[in-house]
């Protein structure tokens, strides 16, 4: 029943929108509302990590992202043989959305296609619960990859990417010198 209070004060959340939250806040939120494995779980997802949980919506979400996960390795890789981990049940959904991200034609791309597909497998758990764990856990889920997509934009990416071409050649420089 505790539950039912935190799940439905829970904002509704859009990929590509600023988060109405920190990742921060959400997990102080559930400090003392959910039991210790539903907690581990929320920090879990709130720090993008899908392998270790403990609940049974967050043993579905890690088993769906294992899936997503190796798929996108066979795709990247396609004659080597990967050594897949276990996972239970298969998704459909997974499957398509790797092949479609996999036939996009950029990386940023395939990036946005492969995370609006985890954040709707995400609403999907929550749909079973939409005033349970499965919506909190969601919710934890969806907003990790919200502060993700909010995180990246032009300038910041080229700021990156200026400061790891500069590091390289100084890098290079450098091993000259010494020679």
């Amino acid at each position: 029943m505790i539950h039912s209070y935190l799940a439905a004060s829970l904002p509704w959340l859009e990929l590509e929108q600023a988060p109405p939250m920190s990742l921060e806040g959400l997990a102080t939120q559930c400090e003392g509302v959910l039991s210790n494995d539903a907690l581990s779980d929320v920090q879990r997802l709130v720090r993008g990590q899908a392998v270790g949980m403990r609940t049974e919506p967050g043993r579905r979400w890690q088993n769906l992202e294992t899936q997503l996960k190796n798929a996108s390795a066979a795709r990247r890789r396609p004659r080597e043989d990967l050594a897949q981990p276990f996972f239970e049940g298969y998704s459909v959904v997974v499957r398509d959305c790797v092949r479609r991200a996999f036939n996009a034609a950029t990386p940023l791309e395939r990036e946005r296609i492969l995370d609006r597909c985890r954040f709707a497998l995400l609403s999907d758990i929550a749909s079973d619960a939409p005033l349970g764990l499965e919506r909190i856990l969601s919710f934890a889920g969806q907003l990790h990859l919200v502060h993700r997509w909010f995180r990246w934009d032009e300038d910041t990416g080229r700021e990156r990417f200026d400061n790891l071409v500069s590091t390289m050649a100084e890098d290079v420089l450098s091993r000259k010198q010494v020679r």
